[in-house]
């Protein structure tokens, strides 16, 4: 796949990059891969650019899900969790791999793991946003606190820096950022620039989750997965 190549691995947690402005030659493959009721799903998008970055971003997750399942394309399925997260089905029988997409602008995600829970998510930095209301519904008090305290011109990056784990976070738990701000807060070593750290949820059972920044000069990205002895423990 010339749009598909590999960003990162994470111990278990291996990350593909999409190139989601390849030429429309690429789509049409792309949607070849699809079944019938993602294909169906495609049609109904708006914009020529969402039909787009699902078919690209999907048939990569096809793809690298047939090679570690052992399988061919048709013999690939999904089913949902009672949360709405996806999982693989390979003739009738589930399978305990862990997956996550992501995509926003020129470029996608796509994230796989052995088992457990795994949240991927990509952001292209733009100047006009509001990060200050962003921040006020969805960061803690002590994020937006140390977002307040850099310098003007690091802050844009520091925002975004913050919203990708956060939101990887509440993907890897299956809610996204609908998730309050009182529900975790980044630990102050993340708040500080680490690039990596453990979050506990403020509710309980109070679960642990490994936090990665994977952030470029082109794209902020974070991946998060259930913290236990095989989660990576830095990058």
């Amino acid at each position: 796949m010339p749009w598909c190549k590999p960003f990162r691995r994470l111990g278990r947690i291996n990350v593909h990059h999409v190139d989601l402005t390849m030429a429309a030659q690429w789509e049409a493959e792309a949607v070849a891969w699809l079944d019938g009721s993602e294909q169906r799903r495609r049609e109904q998008l708006h914009t020529a650019m969402q039909k787009r970055e699902f078919a690209l971003c999907r048939s990569v997750l096809r793809h690298l899900l047939c090679c570690r399942l052992g399988c061919l394309n048709g013999q690939l399925t999904f089913g949902r969790q009672s949360q709405g997260k996806p999982f693989a089905i390979v003739k009738g029988a589930a399978h305990p791999v862990a997956f996550n997409v992501s995509h926003s602008g020129q470029h996608g995600l796509v994230a796989l793991a052995q088992g457990g829970s795994l949240g991927v998510d990509v952001e292209e930095r733009r100047q006009r946003v509001h990060r200050e209301g962003i921040a006020a519904r969805m960061f803690a008090p002590e994020e937006r606190a140390a977002l307040s305290r850099l310098p003007e011109e690091q802050q844009l990056f520091t925002f975004y820096r913050f919203w990708t784990l956060r939101e990887a976070v509440g993907k890897a738990l299956g809610c996204g950022l609908a998730w309050a701000p009182a529900a975790f807060v980044l630990p102050q070593t993340i708040r500080c620039g680490a690039a990596s750290d453990i979050v506990t949820l403020n509710s309980p059972p109070r679960t642990r989750w490994w936090v990665q920044d994977m952030g470029t000069a082109c794209f902020a990205a974070a991946v998060s997965c259930k913290y236990d002895s095989s989660a990576p423990v830095d990058g």
